[in-house]
């Protein structure tokens, strides 16, 4: 199976003080944040990535704002605009739809 739900059979050490390793065939699973009581979900990071990879196709990225008809307006999509998103930094174009791909996948592994 690939994806972030695939099991990963490598394993990886990077020798750094206060950085974890990860284990041979090791599975993701969901990681329970004690300082901020967030949980990240795997099956949500892989949600968030999909809807980014639609949004690459289609050449749009969804905003936050509604418009007249109720709906969600449409972004021109670009390598800016597509990064910001990605790092769900302040140029992000939608936090809640298209989540924080980058960092969270980083805490997962």
């Amino acid at each position: 199976s690939s994806g972030i739900n695939a099991e990963y059979g490598e394993a990886y050490n990077v020798r750094l003080e206060n950085v974890s390793f990860r284990p041979a065939n090791m599975r993701i699973a969901p990681v329970y944040r004690f300082n901020d009581t967030r949980v990240i979900y795997p099956d949500k990071i892989s949600t968030c990535r999909e809807r980014i990879f639609t949004a690459i196709s289609k050449g749009y990225l969804y905003s936050s704002e509604k418009g007249e008809d109720g709906q969600l307006k449409t972004v021109q999509t670009n390598m800016h605009l597509l990064g910001c998103t990605m790092e769900a930094n302040e140029g992000s174009v939608n936090k809640k739809m298209y989540g924080n791909v980058h960092k969270n996948g980083h805490v997962l592994l």
